[in-house]
């Protein structure tokens, strides 16, 4: 005669259960459900689109004279050599002015901490604007330098030392743009709306390409290297200045914003009621 399994199955599932109970110690935790977190209004970032697009315009303006200015002294590396080198041999010099050139990168991670921690103490907006007057001052000074004839090894060693100050705030610049911008950009977009970040760089290469090509072609080589090569660097004073006025121009960050606090009202005090009730309404 066959067996109804059904009973048999649900006893001996029972009995497993059961052992396996018992054999579980007593001292074992189980395991804890995680809780959901409620949102706070700081967890939520609103996003405000006309601020967004002039924070986005003022850094890209900004970005692209940082980098103006660092690309203008790559392409002038061959015509400075005989101004601060002229005893030197053409690879001696070469090798010096992009030695100096490599050492701007030694100095941006250095400028990325100490300004990204002053970022988050006083506020994005005041440390892009000060990055930027130090890159615009030590790029018009290195436009002012005396060449070896006149100071001789001082005037190189200037040179590296400016170079370092470029690279110093070249760091801050970039690190702390990006987190501006990612700090306006909605949550769903900020690795898109901080990607326009590289097109400023890109557009400051090619502005001072453009411009060292150009003096090159009109000026002609031994010009450049007498006077000519000063002016792209006296041209960044003007930039920076018109560069520092539209970055002002942008509001802090809403991170970087001191938290709203509603007005608080005595309890006793009632706004009067805009209109009268209902029932004065019907009798008048």
């Amino acid at each position: 005669m066959p067996k109804d399994r059904s009973t048999t199955d649900s006893s001996a599932g029972v009995m497993n259960a059961s052992r396996t109970n018992q054999a579980a110690p007593s001292g074992a935790k189980k395991p804890k459900l995680r809780t959901r977190r409620r949102l706070k209004e700081s967890d939520v970032n609103v996003v405000n689109k006309p601020m967004l697009k002039k924070a986005l315009g003022g850094t890209i303006v900004g970005n692209t004279m940082e980098w103006y200015d660092v690309g203008v002294f790559g392409y002038l590396i061959t015509t400075m050599g005989p101004v601060f080198l002229p005893e030197a041999d053409k690879s001696v010099q070469t090798l010096f002015l992009l030695g100096t050139f490599a050492a701007t990168f030694i100095a941006r991670p250095l400028g990325g901490v100490i300004f990204g921690w002053l970022g988050d103490k006083v506020g994005r907006q005041k440390v892009l604007a000060w990055t930027l007057m130090l890159m615009a001052a030590s790029t018009f000074a290195v436009g002012l330098l005396p060449g070896y004839a006149q100071i001789g090894m001082w005037a190189a060693a200037l040179l590296v030392l400016l170079k370092l100050v470029q690279g110093f705030s070249t760091g801050g610049e970039y690190a702390g743009a990006t987190t501006f911008v990612s700090e306006y950009s909605p949550d769903k977009r900020r690795g898109f709306f901080a990607s326009f970040l590289d097109m400023g760089s890109y557009l400051g290469f090619a502005l001072g390409a453009a411009l060292v090509s150009g003096l090159q072609l009109t000026l002609g080589q031994s010009a450049m290297e007498e006077w000519g090569w000063r002016i792209p660097f006296l041209i960044a004073g003007p930039l920076g200045l018109i560069a520092i006025y539209f970055r002002n121009k942008i509001e802090e960050s809403p991170s970087s914003r001191p938290p709203w606090t509603p007005r608080k009202t005595s309890p006793r005090t009632r706004l009067p009621p805009m209109l009268p009730p209902p029932r004065a309404r019907w009798e008048s």
